[in-house]
């Protein structure tokens, strides 16, 4: 199995780009905030894994560690294959997702694409042990990741955020409220708001 490549971007698409590497010319399915990120010409590397169906062999490619580690747990599941584990990817960020999970939101989770209700409450149920943290010790909050938007402070980041997740404004400012009070950094207002979403 390929781990990684390391070389050229000389092609960027929809949802797949083409590194050179070593005169060879590799075609890797991302995720859409991964390709958003990648330019012709720019030196890469991506973390891979190898989809070998009987019709094809597939490379998906990801350029952090902690989205190709989300990736293979979410396989993992039963009915989730690479296509929807990618389109997954391209809907949210492993911070949020993972902590969808440790709040069991089956409702966020049924918002994103190709998880109808059976499909989230297997994701609850099988990643709940590999993404959650022991007792009842807090997540770490680590949002400031790649797909959330730079810009007007924490508080549009996080609505930015839960926008993109498929929650309506007349959901998100009520919840916002009751934050407590105090400066908030973008991951711990999604993380109150999740849970509060998750205890209605």
């Amino acid at each position: 199995m390929i781990g990684y490549i390391a070389g050229k971007i000389t092609l960027v698409s929809s949802d797949y780009c083409f590194v050179e590497a070593y005169g060879i010319g590799y075609r890797v399915f991302m995720s859409s905030s991964g390709i958003s990120r990648l330019e012709r010409g720019q030196e890469t590397k991506l973390f891979t894994y190898t989809n070998v169906r009987e019709d094809a062999i597939l490379l998906f490619g990801f350029l952090n560690y902690e989205e190709y580690e989300l990736f293979i747990k979410l396989i993992s599941v039963s009915g989730v294959g690479p296509k929807v584990a990618l389109g997954l990817l391209s809907a949210t960020t492993p911070d949020v997702f993972r902590l969808a999970v440790i709040n069991q939101d089956l409702k966020m989770l049924t918002k994103l694409p190709g998880v109808g209700k059976k499909t989230a409450e297997r994701l609850l149920l099988e990643l709940r042990d590999k993404l959650g943290f022991p007792g009842d010790a807090p997540a770490p909050v680590s949002m400031g990741v790649a797909v959330l938007p730079a810009g007007g402070g924490a508080r549009d980041e996080a609505v930015q955020a839960l926008l993109a997740l498929g929650y309506d404004s007349s959901e998100i400012m009520p919840a916002l409220k009751k934050l407590p009070d105090g400066d908030m950094a973008a991951a711990e207002i999604i993380k109150h708001v999740l849970k509060g979403f998750a205890g209605r």
